[in-house]
């Protein structure tokens, strides 16, 4: 196994009261959820009331997604999720079991990326301060009560990482099945199976380099095949790009989410005989030809699409008001700005304090990922998160050739966490010599 060894020491110790802390932030996080699950009594909104919409038709036929009812929709999304929303409303006949599935999809990934800091550095200080600044992030707390992709999706993607270092005989394997069906819920796997590639080269077991990628491929065909047999279509991941795209490919585009339906209208006529695939033809081939004769307008969006993902993280806390309230928009932003300065009548609940908080402490782990990440290149100690900060990378990369938004920086949160605590949890022995920063023996495998 190979580690950051110039991280590790054998002089640090570990104050007894972070221990304390981070299992007092560990017991506060599963008592909040529990406490959301409980209470939360609003509807679903958004992407989630429309993934139950479609899965509750779906299951009163017995039938799976996409069906023969879905060939004439605009776009195929969240394949997967869906597929698990019928199934729980097939087995338990409502979706309470999911904000269940929801709090364990979120101790998975909290789990998994301690395993991985533990296999990369094995600092205990490290490990605590990254589960501090996961469970203080209530974005955990409120999102068990949504039904969307973002939970899976990561978990699937950092059990799949985990499970690389595992010595155990079919964990390649198993990983590259996970990322497939990480793939199945959104359409990201690509970002993360080169992160999984990445780990294997790093831990010189380039020999088993071909297990992830035989089972990722053959349970994409898997997923395709039945599909297939069921709509008569071969579908194995969402088929949003071209909708996704054209937002950002239009005269008014300014990088963020739109309506393309108002950009866009497909004529009537034509539109009813079209199928999901020609639906996002149609709008990849008038994005392309748009982007081909803007190519100055189009690049000139990148620095918003930026702001818009990373700058903030309230989207979640909808739940905080039984989703009555959006959260996710620059709306709410101004109307919380306009309670702290009083410059409203309206008061100041204890909901706008939660999501107050949240976007502070976001801001603030994003703040100490870069600075980590900076530490990690100062001190040659980035080989160990190389891996997970290329996934981030390549999935920024794709997500602002679309479209800019907050949601679409949760799989990346763990990432900035890993980075943030590393800094934090190794800084002060850094100073104080209590590690000994050398250089890494130069016979590494680099990544």
């Amino acid at each position: 196994m190979m580690k950051d060894d110039s991280l590790n020491s054998k002089k640090h110790t570990v104050p007894r009261s972070l221990y304390i802390v981070s299992l007092l932030c560990w017991i506060l996080l599963l008592t909040a959820q529990l406490m959301m699950l409980i209470s939360f009594s609003g509807k679903q909104i958004s992407d989630s009331a429309t993934y139950l919409s479609i899965a509750t038709k779906l299951a009163e036929r017995n039938e799976w997604y996409p069906s023969t009812l879905n060939i004439n929709s605009d776009y195929l999304f969240g394949n997967g999720y869906i597929n698990l929303v019928i199934l729980c409303l097939r087995l338990f006949g409502n979706i309470r079991v999911l904000y269940y599935l929801n709090i364990l999809f979120t101790q998975i990934i909290l789990f998994s990326c301690l395993y991985i800091i533990k296999k990369t550095l094995d600092s205990s200080k490290v490990l605590c301060w990254f589960v501090i600044l996961f469970c203080l992030l209530n974005t955990f707390w409120s999102e068990i009560v949504h039904l969307r992709t973002e939970l899976p999706f990561s978990a699937l993607c950092y059990l799949s990482f985990a499970l690389a270092y595992s010595k155990k005989k079919f964990s390649y394997i198993l990983s590259g099945i996970l990322l497939a069906m990480a793939n199945w819920i959104r359409p990201l796997g690509i970002a993360f199976m080169i992160g999984l590639i990445c780990i294997i080269i790093y831990r010189r077991t380039l020999i088993h380099i071909w297990k992830p990628i035989a089972s990722y491929i053959s349970v994409v065909l898997l997923i395709g095949t039945l599909t297939y047999l069921n709509c008569g279509y071969f579908v194995y991941q969402s088929t949003t790009l071209g909708v996704n795209l054209m937002m950002s490919a239009h005269g008014n585009a300014d990088g963020s989410y739109m309506d393309v339906s108002d950009i866009a209208p497909i004529p009537k006529e034509q539109r009813k005989n079209m199928s999901f695939r020609d639906v996002d033809n149609f709008y990849k081939k008038q994005s392309v030809e748009w982007i081909i004769n803007n190519p100055g307008k189009y690049i000139s969006q990148i620095p918003k699409k930026i702001f818009y993902l990373f700058s903030t993280e309230t989207y979640s806390g909808s739940s905080f008001y039984n989703n009555k309230v959006e959260t996710g928009g620059i709306d709410y932003i101004k109307s919380i700005y306009a309670k702290v300065t009083n410059k409203t009548d309206k008061p100041f609940l204890f909901a706008d304090l939660l999501v107050l908080f949240n976007q502070i402490w976001y801001m603030l782990i994003f703040v100490l990922f870069l600075i980590g990440f900076g530490f990690s290149i100062k001190y040659n100690v980035w080989r160990g998160f190389a891996p997970y900060m290329l996934s981030l990378f390549i999935g920024t990369s794709i997500t602002l050739i679309i479209v800019g938004g907050a949601r679409y920086h949760f799989p990346y949160i763990p990432v900035f966490m890993m980075y943030a605590s590393l800094f934090l949890g190794t800084t002060n022995q850094t100073k104080e010599k209590d590690y000994e920063i050398s250089e890494i023996n130069e016979s590494k495998t680099l990544c």
